[in-house]
């Protein structure tokens, strides 16, 4: 889809249902993350892991650590200090996804919070784009005078559905009718310029990413070779009598990478 700027606009849908989320650290940012997540969070997926298997998306995360535009929580180790009042991507332990602001009655009390991702403020709230959406300064440094930037944002509805919007030219306020359009509730920006924003789809789980956005700089591989910059894995949620076990919070035992269990559930553990 295009909006005011003219520019095409990728929104890809991730159902809540058929999908789980997972967040990597990069290679270099946040700075020293790559030492303190866990090997399942690392800057690349492993070809070997059942998350390599069940992949079945990968795009950019949010902004570089010294832009002071959030934190991140990898696996329940915060690697970069999460701020109050800052938009935020809540991963669960079942990989489901929440939209809020930090700190304002969100995340819900006794939420099960593995993964945190903010970056700036909401950029869509209540199902419409929000009154700063249209401020362009506040959304990030762009590379030279003109706000139409590659651009990229997350969005969830109230299926608990993902949605990433992408495109290598364009403004905020039209990532937040695009995603407003397709669906979403709820938005954030994650990325901008063009170096950065990446998504990759596979047609089947486990499959090649292909690149969804015209134009973008970098082939979806970079996920699996290893990246500079955080981002998020889609996986496809296993056959029924399966399920996906995430790492939790530090010195709390559990799989490690992502990993299927099968087999019946027994006081909240999958028994082999």
């Amino acid at each position: 889809m295009t909006e005011g700027s003219g520019q095409p606009i990728v929104v890809a849908r991730f159902p809540a249902a058929t999908t789980a989320v997972h967040l990597h650290v990069g290679s270099s940012d946040p700075p020293g993350a790559l030492s303190l997540a866990p090997s399942d969070a690392s800057n690349a997926v492993s070809g070997t892991s059942d998350e390599a298997s069940l992949l079945v998306a990968a795009f950019n995360g949010g902004f570089k650590a010294n832009a002071a535009a959030g934190g991140v929580e990898i696996d329940g180790r915060v690697v970069s200090t999460l701020l109050n009042g800052a938009a935020s991507a809540v991963i669960d332990s079942d990989g489901t996804v929440h939209l809020g602001i930090w700190g304002h009655s969100f995340p819900a009390p006794g939420e099960q919070v593995i993964a945190v991702r903010q970056n700036l403020q909401l950029l869509v709230e209540g199902g419409a784009p929000t009154a700063a959406a249209a401020n362009e300064p506040i959304w990030g440094a762009v590379l030279g005078p003109n706000p139409i930037v590659a651009r990229s944002a997350l969005g969830t509805d109230a299926a608990g559905d993902v949605y990433f919007a992408g495109s290598m030219g364009t403004l905020p306020i039209d990532l937040a009718n695009a995603l407003v359009s397709a669906g979403a509730t709820t938005g954030m920006q994650l990325d901008i310029n063009p170096f950065w924003v990446t998504l990759g789809i596979a047609s089947t789980p486990g499959g090649t990413l292909v690149g969804q956005v015209p134009g973008a700089t970098h082939d979806p591989s970079i996920y699996l070779q290893g990246w500079e910059r955080d981002f998020f894995t889609v996986l496809a949620r296993p056959r029924p009598g399966c399920q996906l076990v995430f790492p939790t919070a530090a010195g709390v035992a559990a799989a490690d990478p992502p990993s299927i269990r099968c087999g019946p559930v027994h006081k909240g553990l999958v028994v082999p």
